[in-house]
């Protein structure tokens, strides 16, 4: 059930990523789509930890086997950014103003135009926070655009 579960969310939010940049360039904004792709990445993350604490202790699986480590070690990133948000309220007030989002950062490339990418950085402390980056394809090993920039919505 969870695979069924992550893979729908995983759709959704592609689903989701692909209406904001018309809606954004139509409207001017896109606040509902954001709360749900922040809600679908998040479901992601809580359906992908569940799943690797119960790959480490059910005894259907042996830690030993190789699928299993491999799942494991690529998953190890989402329990680090789970466990993040999991402790805030015991770390909330030592971050310093201009740490990253609280909620993290979506990235994602155009579906109209493989050369731009969006971000959306949810949960800053910092006013005039500013972010670059790269999306970088893993199945063809290239960079999908450069100098990604967040924009902000116009209120």
């Amino acid at each position: 059930m969870s695979i069924a579960m992550a893979r729908l969310v995983h759709t959704r939010l592609w689903k989701t990523l692909a209406l904001i940049e018309p809606r954004f360039q139509a409207t001017g904004t896109f606040d509902s789509e954001i709360a749900s792709a922040y809600s679908d990445a998040w479901a992601l993350v809580d359906i992908l930890h569940r799943v690797r604490d119960l790959s480490e202790q059910t005894h259907l699986l042996s830690a030993k086997d190789p699928p299993v480590q491999v799942f494991i070690r690529t998953t190890e990133p989402v329990k680090a950014l789970r466990n993040h948000v999991q402790h805030f309220r015991s770390g909330i007030r030592h971050l310093p103003a201009k740490s990253e989002p609280l909620f993290g950062t979506l990235t994602w490339v155009s579906s109209e135009n493989s050369q731009r990418c969006f971000s959306i950085l949810s949960g800053s402390l910092a006013a005039d926070l500013n972010s670059a980056g790269s999306v970088y394809d893993r199945h063809d090993g290239v960079s999908n655009c450069t100098n990604c920039r967040p924009r902000t919505p116009r209120r």
